[in-house]
């Protein structure tokens, strides 16, 4: 049988992809792009993806998300991302066109899954799962199982996936990830720790340890930090539970103690009644951090959003060419990850800066290089050795 498996981008979804391919290639089935169509893409990720032809989505999925996703294509069953051992017999199902849902919730993950890593030098380590909304973080000696698995397999990028921050939090009151990140630096072997993204909320009590945990060489000097707006008033209406102040203060504090660091976050364009003024205080916040990353999530649709967005990434962008222009001339070791356009492959540094270098690589080689230009966003480095 036949299967092709995709991802919506999203760390998660490519996690999850990872162990569909893993199971079905133990279960006999081929990879083929014109096979069964499979696609881990949680919530609505999946919109854009759809097709007319019938497809197997694998994910993390309310009841309204199914209503919405049934509204474009009812060419769809879904599979709980706490039912991936029962892949196959998902898969054999649509090969016979039933399209059959299977959502039962456990609270007890299941571990030591077989997986085809998609990129073999970033390992996804998912150290918590959802059960009826709530987060259940993974006893730690088995994230440390999956990360020492990951490093004997090569991976040079371990990636915590998830609301990490929030690892701990439901038995007590405050985050234990640097429990978990001690852990980690003390593994043998040639490998850099990334955090996906920190609330504020979370982050805020063990903030002094997290930065802590970053002067060691085996963290990137990453933060992402997500802003989501700069009024507090829509924070709250988003049922956020930082404020603006908290979190600008965390970033500053990021910032000052790690100039060459990247701190990265996100917004919120269009939601509720944002007035004006409230997108504005947006803009100031970009303006006054100066991330290095920025996405944005449209919570309404309209020419005034479109236009907001518009201004927003405009005004990311300036910044990050004044931000990337600081780093002409440096000279460093990169690890190298993907393959660019033409003969380019993209590294990253020890901020988890992308740098984009030519010459004939394999995912994990590591290099040393000069920045010696910066063309549109993108940073361009010469190999030394």
């Amino acid at each position: 049988m036949r299967v092709s498996v995709a991802s919506s981008g999203s760390s998660e979804d490519r996690y999850h992809a990872e162990l569909l391919k893993g199971l079905l290639v133990k279960a006999g089935c081929a990879l083929s792009p014109d096979g069964i169509r499979v696609l881990a893409a949680s919530g609505l990720a999946c919109l854009p993806l759809l097709t007319q032809e019938k497809t197997l989505l694998v994910g993390t999925f309310s009841k309204a998300d199914m209503e919405n996703i049934r509204e474009k294509s009812e060419e769809v069953a879904f599979l709980s991302a706490h039912n991936l051992p029962q892949i196959v017999d998902a898969v054999e199902n649509l090969s016979h066109g039933i399209l059959l849902d299977v959502l039962t919730e456990t609270k007890e993950a299941v571990f030591d899954l077989p997986r085809i890593r998609e990129n073999p030098a970033i390992g996804l380590l998912k150290i918590q799962h959802t059960h009826l909304g709530t987060w259940i973080s993974h006893p730690i000696e088995v994230v440390m199982s999956e990360a020492k698995n990951a490093i004997a397999d090569g991976c040079k990028e371990l990636v915590l996936i998830g609301d990490a921050i929030r690892y701990g939090t439901e038995k007590i009151w405050r985050s234990s990830l640097p429990d978990i990140l001690k852990e980690l630096a003390d593994i043998s072997g040639d490998f850099k720790v990334r955090l996906e993204s920190c609330n504020a909320k979370d982050l805020k009590p063990v903030m002094d340890e997290i930065m802590q945990w970053m002067q060691q060489d085996k963290a990137y000097k990453h933060l992402h930090i997500p802003l989501l707006s700069g009024s507090n008033d829509l924070l709250q209406q988003m049922g956020k539970q930082h404020s603006v102040e908290d979190a600008k203060a965390l970033a500053h504090r990021f910032k000052s103690e790690f100039g060459r660091g990247t701190f990265s976050t996100e917004f919120v364009v269009g939601f509720g009644d944002e007035t004006v003024a409230q997108f504005n205080d947006s803009l100031e916040v970009l303006g006054e951090l100066r991330p290095e990353m920025v996405a944005v999530e449209q919570a309404s649709t309209g020419k005034i959003i479109d236009d907001r967005v518009r201004i927003i990434m405009s005004n990311f962008h300036h910044i990050l060419r004044m931000n990337n222009e600081k780093w002409l001339g440096w000279q460093g070791d990169i690890t190298l990850f993907e393959k660019g356009e033409r003969d380019e492959w993209v590294g990253r540094n020890f901020a988890w800066k992308p740098i984009n270098v030519k010459g004939s690589f394999m995912p994990g080689d590591r290099v040393h290089v000069q920045i010696n230009a910066i063309i549109g966003d993108s940073i361009r480095g010469e190999v030394l050795r």
